[in-house]
């Protein structure tokens, strides 16, 4: 089923076929209540169990490998073979506690609240985007890693290599190609193997825009945990256009689209929508989503 769901006739639809619309909208009314902090903690308990369930399945699947092995395994499909590789490289040369450099379960909040602290301390506006922020204002789930969006110079990529290097794996060279590409690379966490993928935005007065509407919310029921997120009506965008770049093939991402102006609702900007849309050449992408989601 692709991205549109290429239907003939567009109209509301639930999120889910096997969902009734009314337990839909008591569903939508319970997330729309929720703050910001337990929509993460749900996220991030949800990461936690299906890592639980994949390492049970993958020491179920052949003869007996030892704990290290199926984690091992398990770093490998999670990452990709070459992200793995430097995953187990940084951690036996920096003498992490088992020898073969298999990634320990992952608690999501506390490697982004790592990266957030680093990124704090050496003056990089950044905000968290993709699934994290759509699962806050949306309907959260279970996602491999997390997208944050960071506006960093050259001059900066050094301190950022110094301030997350005890904790992850960092490619000072990689960084600079970001830069200079206006493209994206990856933290690898060394104990948790859980990767964050930082994007360097584009000189786009949309991408300036992202920045100045990111708020502060807290990631737990602290206020010292706090850290900046997209705006919902940014998190929207940034979806669809996600969405069109990618062929219009993904369901997961029209879903997460969905969810948030399901959620959202009326609290949602209408007309910043539509005049970035029309600025990024998605106002029929949006349009669509709107009647979807109930809104039109």
């Amino acid at each position: 089923m692709g991205c549109l769901s290429h239907r003939s006739t567009l109209a509301m639809r639930t999120l889910s076929p096997d969902t009734a619309p009314e337990i839909e909208r008591r569903q939508m009314a319970i997330l729309r209540a929720l703050p910001v902090w337990r929509k993460f903690e749900l996220m991030a308990a949800m990461n936690r169990a299906l890592e639980t369930l994949a390492l049970h399945g993958l020491g179920a699947s052949g003869p007996r490998p030892n704990q290290q092995e199926v984690r091992y395994r398990l770093t490998g499909l999670r990452l990709g073979p070459d992200l793995a590789q430097r995953l187990r490289e940084a951690r036996e040369s920096r003498g992490c506690a088992d020898e073969q450099g298999v990634a320990m379960p992952a608690d999501p909040i506390d490697v982004i609240l790592a990266v957030t602290a680093a990124l704090d301390r050496i003056g990089v506006a950044y905000y968290i985007g993709g699934s994290f922020a759509s699962g806050a204002y949306g309907v959260y789930r279970a996602t491999a890693d997390v997208d944050m969006v960071a506006d960093l110079h050259e001059d900066q990529v050094e301190a950022l290599v110094h301030e997350v290097g005890t904790e992850f794996y960092a490619d000072a060279e990689m960084m600079r190609d970001t830069i200079h590409h206006r493209s994206s690379f990856n933290l690898l966490h060394l104990t948790t193997g859980f990767k964050v993928d930082i994007f360097v935005p584009r000189r786009r007065a949309f991408d300036r825009a992202q920045l100045e509407r990111r708020a502060l919310y807290p990631l737990r029921d602290d206020p010292a945990s706090a850290a900046y997120i997209a705006s919902a009506e940014d998190s929207v965008l940034a979806k669809l256009e996600w969405c069109r770049l990618g062929n219009e093939v993904s369901e997961r991402q029209w879903t997460d689209i969905l969810g948030m102006l399901k959620v959202q609702g009326q609290a949602l900007d209408t007309s910043y929508l539509r005049h970035w849309a029309g600025e990024l050449g998605l106002s029929d992408l949006l349009e669509r989503a709107f009647t979807e989601a109930g809104l039109s």
